[in-house]
């Protein structure tokens, strides 16, 4: 369990710091500063004084700030607010400024959401190649927060120690361009078969017209199976694959959908309001809009909209059914979320891991220390009001999704032949 929270740690920092990354590239052009290794020499170590002023911080932060204490505690059985002495017996037990920074870190997992960590020595010129111009000039939020004296001192960091380089798109998984989709025919004139093996925007054109052209065959067939229960993830801000290749081709009438998204809590608005977010009070909902509870815990709320229109519709008129499981993440579960919520698909198989994007965190530095920590800041709400970050995205038909060697194995797939 220790070994799957630490890799969804280090998949959440890449994607954070490359999204951040590619988010300051749209704003000021195609390059980027990367760091090299400091020769700085070390800060003078923190008294134990020192600590318990940043651990004060931090639990402040998270009382004020954190969304979502009450899911832990409901899903996870977790009192995260209640542990604070165990929290500072365990900090007063530590001899050095490692031991601290990792005790944070165990303290923070205590969440139980990925999305919040200590930023680690070796991340934070990946950090600052990704918020601060090739000028030096702070750009961002993100980029005041990084570049604060102490923060510098603390990951050792030396403004001379940098290079110039043309930055190019970069991704935690890449398969071959050949290899990011594949069709077939299941049952001939009945049930047609889609399988997205990436969401890359690279190929996004030329996959679309042979994808087009698949569902031009097929438009005619009862059933079109949709597959993304192995679909890799690509760093960067766009749904455009699935909603240009698959939504706007297959649907006949404008879908638009509109989520909740709440916030808790001053600090964190300023990031948000930087990527174009725009709030409101939460009490200017009205009663029944959205739950009681929340309505009493949040402090500001915004609505995200999603309208696709049909786009050269082939005209397909059968059922579509959209295969997920635990490894349907990111750009993938982005789209099922779609479905479940416009009808635009019937969702198959077993509930999505619940790693998705993580533009809603905010970056802070504790002030005595310099240590940087993300945190998450904004929840979504699925079409019925629930969390997503808490129950993910259910499937409307419940199976066995584990992918089979063939189409005769796999329990989803025959689910939906043979009902």
């Amino acid at each position: 369990m220790r070994r799957k929270r630490k890799r969804q740690l280090i998949i959440i920092s890449l994607v954070l710091l490359i999204g951040i990354s590619s988010l300051m590239l749209l704003k000021k052009g195609k390059e980027a500063i990367i760091v090299e290794q400091s020769q700085v020499e070390a800060v003078e170590a923190l008294t134990l004084e020192d600590k318990l002023h940043d651990f004060e911080y931090i639990y402040s932060f998270v009382e004020n700030n954190y969304p979502l204490l009450k899911v832990n505690e409901r899903v996870n059985g977790v009192n995260w607010l209640g542990e604070k002495e165990n929290f500072i017996k365990a900090i007063e037990s530590t001899d050095s400024d490692e031991m601290f920074m990792d005790e944070l870190g165990k303290i923070l997992e205590k969440l139980n959401d990925a999305d919040n960590n200590v930023v680690e020595m070796h991340f934070y010129k990946n950090y600052y190649a990704g918020t601060v111009n090739k000028e030096g000039d702070k750009i961002s939020p993100w980029s005041d927060v990084i570049t604060q004296e102490n923060t510098m001192k603390r990951y050792r960091f030396d403004e001379s120690q940098l290079k110039l380089v043309t930055n190019s798109n970069q991704h935690v998984e890449k398969t071959s361009k050949s290899s990011y989709f594949s069709q077939d025919i299941i049952v001939p004139n009945e049930v047609a078969y889609l399988k997205i093996h990436s969401m890359d925007p690279d190929n996004l054109e030329e996959d679309g017209h042979l994808i087009r052209e698949f569902f031009k065959e097929v438009k005619d067939y009862k059933k079109l199976i949709i597959d993304v229960r192995a679909t890799s993830y690509w760093v960067g801000d766009t749904d455009d694959y699935w909603i240009k290749n698959i939504v706007e081709p297959l649907t006949n009438k404008e879908i638009s959908v509109d989520n909740y998204i709440l916030g808790r809590g001053g600090y964190g608005k300023t990031f948000h309001e930087y990527k174009g977010m725009k709030f409101s009070p939460i009490e200017e909902l009205a009663n029944g809009e959205i739950s009681a509870e929340l309505q009493a815990d949040f402090d500001y709320y915004s609505i995200a909209n999603r309208t696709i229109s049909p786009v050269e519709a082939v005209g397909f008129t059968g059922e579509i059914y959209v295969l997920i499981n635990n490894k349907t993440l990111v750009l993938a579960e982005n789209f099922a979320a779609f479905c479940k919520d416009s009808g635009f698909a019937t969702l198959v198989g077993e509930t999505t891991s619940g790693i998705n994007w993580p533009f809603d965190t905010v970056i802070f530095s504790l002030p005595k220390s310099g240590i940087l920590v993300n945190m998450r800041n904004l929840i979504g709400l699925n079409k019925d009001g629930s969390i997503r970050e808490e129950v993910n995205i259910r499937p409307d038909i419940e199976v066995t999704a584990a992918i089979g060697s063939t189409y005769e194995r796999d329990s989803a797939i025959q689910y939906i032949i043979n009902n």
